[in-house]
């Protein structure tokens, strides 16, 4: 048991510890004692022959790991030999390295980090001292704070929309309330969809025209809790006072929900449409909406800030993908099984980057480790 714990789980334990002990000598050494128990690890002698320990890589070690268990067909851990469940020495412990270190490498070349988290903080708060202190940024609630009807909640909002050029207008849409609009910053305001089958909004659209077309889009339904259903995007040209049914249209029973809208940033009439059938473009302002993924449900889809023809998208199975021809193929280039639904956001100040959140509580930032765009 001893020669157990020193070969097998201590290399391991070492490894997972790296980072919660921040030192980056707790990975050379626990590459040391993963040598000296390969005994014990009959995997390890899958490494590539001839390459120096100090540089292999978190890939040169998965190949050799999965390589070694492949003919087994492990599963949580064991594997049938002769009609007999049989554990697996090591496996589950290199999958618990595996998935802290998978996101933690160069995921372009497999490199071991060679600075801590800690050093880069410190790295970081050393060239901006000024740090969070500097932000003089003043939220003001703007309400509604209670509701008349006496139930609890006061109802959840999930997208607000802007006027290209008036700072005072903005729009609101509600989970089951309906499109809500202000002329006065949130002094007052009118509710835009009272007459329509669905008063769930999950996104609007407002064109940089708007001042010319009066033109608004609504994606209608709740996308969060399934109990508002879509009747597709409905368009208004009068500045929605009335609206009207678009090529994407659905009726209720349908039980059918769009996730996302977004408009193209230099194609006027050009959108693109998240929901639960696939991913649907319009390029005649609604009219008409083509299918462009059928294989994939994203939750969140963007366009890289400064070049349209990237656009990333992302779903409930912890994985975002990535298109570099405007939606013509799509790669997969984060794969988080401990994730469900990813959100992602992008911003012109750091067009590069991209935010990634798999779970409401781990948000990750990263400039493009996944693909170069």
């Amino acid at each position: 048991m001893l020669n157990y714990f020193i070969f097998t789980l201590f290399p391991l334990y070492c490894l997972i510890h790296y980072y919660t002990a921040m030192r980056l000598i707790s990975l050379t050494l626990c590459i040391v004692v993963i040598t000296v128990g390969a005994k014990a690890q009959p995997w390890l002698e899958n490494l590539p022959a001839g390459k120096p320990r100090q540089e292999l890589t978190f890939f040169d070690y998965q190949r050799a790991f999965e390589t070694y268990w492949a003919p087994y067909l492990v599963e949580n851990g064991t594997y049938i030999e002769n009609g007999e469940t049989k554990k697996a020495p090591g496996w589950k412990q290199f999958k618990r390295w595996e998935y802290l270190m998978e996101h933690r490498v160069d995921m372009k070349t497999g490199s071991f980090p060679e600075q801590t988290a800690l050093e880069i903080t410190r790295a970081y708060q050393q060239n901006h001292p000024s740090g969070r202190g500097s932000d003089q940024s003043n939220w003001i609630s703007l309400g509604p704070a209670s509701t008349p009807g006496g139930h609890e909640g006061i109802g959840r909002m999930n997208c607000v929309a802007f006027h290209p050029t008036n700072l005072n207008t903005y729009w609101a849409g509600a989970a089951s309330g309906g499109l809500w609009y202000t002329d006065d910053d949130g002094a007052t305001w009118t509710c835009l969809t009272d007459k329509e089958e669905s008063l769930g909004v999950t996104d609007i659209i407002i064109p940089t025209d708007y001042d010319q077309s009066q033109t608004i889009y609504i994606a209608t339904g709740d996308r969060d809790s399934y109990d508002n259903n879509s009747i597709g995007v409905l368009k208004s040209t009068d500045g929605g006072l009335t609206w009207n049914a678009t090529g994407l249209q659905y009726t209720l029973s349908q039980r059918k929900f769009i996730n996302r809208l977004i408009q193209h940033p230099t194609v006027s009439g050009e959108l693109i449409a998240a929901t639960t059938d696939g991913v649907y473009r319009t390029t005649d302002g609604g009219a008409t909406w083509d299918a462009e993924v059928t294989d994939h449900v994203f939750i969140d889809i963007e366009f890289h800030p400064d070049n349209p023809e990237i656009i990333y998208g992302s779903n409930f199975e912890g994985e975002l993908y990535v298109s570099l021809n405007n939606g013509a193929s799509w790669t997969r280039t984060l794969n988080d099984f401990a994730g469900k639904r990813v959100e992602i956001a992008v911003t012109p100040a750091a067009p590069d980057w991209v935010y990634a959140s798999p779970k409401v509580e781990d948000w990750m930032a990263s400039i493009n480790p996944w693909i170069k765009v």
